[in-house]
């Protein structure tokens, strides 16, 4: 997939860090974030003058990939859009791909909160935690707070680390 992807002139971030300097350079706002179009960075599409920063999966899921960009409001979309994408030699819409963000507990599935286009060309992004002040605090696990707190960061968060005396998030 990384390979199809690189072929159509596509760039493939490992890391949802990598990620966060993108959406830093697109700039930041406490609630909405307007995001231009043409500068965003990551395309799995041939030919494409358009980039966008997407994250590709084969289903809706729990990792921290996928929580992270839904926090921060990256469309998630099938590998399906990049395989038909590459069949068809150009750039497919990515909104008739995107993944549902989970499901309830009933089972209904649920869809992505994503803002439509507005003139300009500029998306709307929310952040789901505007405003919200959590408490993060871990026992022994090392890798939870440096998991959670950018997540929640990303989601507009202002987050309050438990102090320890090992370390766990500067802050």
């Amino acid at each position: 997939m990384a390979a199809q992807i690189r072929r159509g002139s596509g760039n493939v971030l490992e890391k949802y860090s990598e990620a966060e300097i993108i959406l830093a350079e697109q700039g930041t706002s406490s609630s909405v974030t307007k995001m231009p179009q043409k500068t965003k960075k990551k395309s799995g599409c041939p030919s494409s003058s358009n980039t966008t920063l997407l994250l590709i999966s084969n289903t809706h899921c729990r990792t921290a990939k996928y929580i992270q960009c839904l926090a921060s409001g990256v469309p998630i979309v099938s590998f399906q859009w990049v395989i038909n994408s590459c069949k068809q030699n150009k750039a497919l819409p990515w909104k008739l791909y995107l993944l549902p963000s989970g499901e309830q507990e009933s089972g209904e599935v649920c869809e992505q909160n994503l803002l439509e286009e507005e003139e300009g060309g500029f998306l709307m992004r929310r952040y789901l935690l505007s405003g919200q002040r959590i408490f993060l605090g871990s026992s022994d696990n090392s890798e939870f707070c440096p998991l959670w707190q950018p997540l929640l960061d990303s989601a507009g968060a202002k987050v309050r680390v438990r102090p320890r005396t090992g370390e766990c998030c500067p802050q």
